[in-house]
């Protein structure tokens, strides 16, 4: 009997956390850069009074602001990510889960399926939901089919 239980997830799920890894990483260097750009630009207007003054400390205020919320949306990918091979790693599981049950039920004697329809079939636990890898590191917090 086919179903869409019989294919596995396709999906890259070292990739996925690799690239999670990697946004979070140039977030910590734009963040890193914003800084020591808030600090030179802090410094330059120590002595730059007037109009020009003026309009520069308005750019580097905005180019702080900017850097900021590209920051927040680099971190952002990264978590939705994360959140992507969660979602691929239960959904293989679930599948996994649905491959056992259906053999299970392959493997039982007509006796026994008859004996199922009065008493029931008793199903293995389904699998728990895996946990969302976390910021920074992105590790793996699963296995497939565990």
């Amino acid at each position: 009997m086919a179903s869409g239980n019989s294919e596995d997830v396709k999906f890259d799920y070292e990739g996925a956390l690799s690239l999670a890894r990697n946004l979070w990483a140039f977030a910590d260097d734009v963040e890193a850069a914003a800084g020591n750009r808030l600090t030179s630009a802090s410094a330059a207007l120590k002595d730059w009074k007037g109009t020009y003054g003026d309009q520069f400390a308005g750019r580097a205020n905005l180019e702080q602001t900017d850097l900021g919320l590209v920051v927040a949306g680099l971190r952002t990918e990264a978590d939705g990510w994360a959140a992507a091979w969660k979602d691929a790693m239960d959904e293989q599981n679930r599948r996994l889960y649905a491959r056992k049950v259906d053999k299970m039920k392959e493997d039982r004697s007509t006796a026994a399926k008859i004996g199922d329809f009065f008493t029931g079939f008793e199903y293995p636990p389904e699998p728990a939901p895996v946990t969302k890898p976390s910021p920074g590191g992105f590790y793996a917090t699963a296995c497939l089919g565990a």
